[in-house]
């Protein structure tokens, strides 16, 4: 995850208030930093072991008070409309999978404006995920971890996604009815 924050910025007006900066970060030799980064290594993906209770209790809320959407996947991996899709963040979304008996399997698009690392919260612990990019390769998952703390979630994947690119998100399971909800993350405690 990249967060930058730049100290001693020249706003649009050309004015920065002092009362913005509370506390310029400093070098181990006294001298202001201009800039401060908490980054990893360039290339390397957020890997969790766990998800703190910041980010549970934030997206345990969404389970219960919104907001809320709900789609139908598409059966087919390669479907060409921009729907079905879970493009809003934030939202606890309801996804019917096509299929019959104890086979269930459908796909949703995902298209976001950031690159940066995501978290899928899921509610049901067994349901198989598969994200493609738009050549349909299957994205690495970061991780891929049981979540406490919340009743509607008990498992988190993480992956790194690109800006304005297209992703196809396939689950399969024995139920019909998945329930998931997407979040920009900002470390493993934290979201966007």
């Amino acid at each position: 995850m990249k967060t930058i924050l730049r100290l001693a910025s020249v706003s649009m007006l050309g004015l920065l208030s002092a009362a913005c900066i509370a506390d310029p970060a400093w070098d181990p030799e006294g001298e202001p930093i201009d800039e401060v980064e908490e980054i990893d290594e360039a290339g390397e993906a957020l890997v969790c072991s766990s998800i703190g209770s910041t980010v549970v209790t934030h997206s345990c809320n969404h389970t219960t008070a919104g907001p809320f959407g709900s789609v139908t996947a598409s059966a087919s991996q390669s479907f060409t409309n921009a729907s079905p899709n879970v493009s809003e963040t934030h939202k606890w979304w309801t996804v019917t999978l096509p299929g019959s008996g104890s086979s269930f399997q459908g796909t949703v698009k995902f298209r976001y404006g950031f690159t940066d690392d995501y978290v899928i919260f899921l509610k049901d612990p067994n349901v198989s995920v598969t994200v493609l990019d738009s050549l349909g390769a299957t994205v690495t998952k970061t991780y891929d971890i049981a979540v406490s703390g919340c009743g509607n979630i008990t498992r988190a994947i993480g992956v790194t996604l690109t800006a304005n690119a297209t992703y196809r998100f396939t689950l399969s399971d024995t139920t019909a009815s998945q329930q998931l909800l997407i979040e920009r993350q900002n470390g493993c405690n934290a979201i966007d």
